[in-house]
């Protein structure tokens, strides 16, 4: 993982439900800030990237989410303009506490402060970066080495049950 380039355009905090989406759309100099719900399917965050890449066409996006989250990580990889910042939820959860000491919270809510942390503290983060080619290569013959020792162990227990 490496440090975001920067300058970026827009500053976005994700936080994720099943049914919605809450993404806050943040300012280098945070005077701007739009929180929007949207159904949690692929194709409407296209959609919205796309609407917002005609209002920024060259800038660049950090976009900050809790992990785990994989999907979300995958799906936003595709934009070659958008740098992905995955969190800890701990991360989040101190940083909000630090100014609601209430320890009152929703989606929404969530949303901008997990924006305002990628907007004031991109530098301090790490950038998500793809497996390499050998990598993925690795896991995928890991994940098939495990396949066949699970159907041998299968085939060897179902000998051993017919053995009399």
């Amino acid at each position: 993982m490496t440090q975001c380039p920067l300058p970026n355009a827009l500053f976005l905090g994700l936080d994720r439900s099943d049914l919605k989406t809450d993404i806050t759309s943040r300012s280098a100099d945070g005077a701007e800030s739009v929180t929007e719900s949207i159904p949690a399917k692929p194709r409407k965050w296209l959609a919205w990237i796309q609407q917002l890449r005609q209002r920024y066409p060259e800038g660049r996006f950090a976009l900050c989410v809790e992990m785990p989250a994989a999907n979300i990580v995958a799906f936003f990889s595709q934009f070659d303009f958008i740098d992905i910042f995955p969190i800890n939820p701990s991360t989040l959860s101190s940083f909000r506490e630090a100014f609601v000491t209430s320890g009152a919270k929703d989606d929404p809510s969530d949303s901008w402060w997990i924006g305002e942390l990628v907007r004031v503290h991109h530098d301090k983060l790490t950038v998500w970066e793809p497996d390499s080619t050998e990598s993925r290569l690795l896991s995928r013959l890991v994940e098939d080495r495990r396949a066949v020792v699970a159907h041998s162990t299968r085939l060897s227990n179902q000998l051993k049950g017919n053995t009399p």
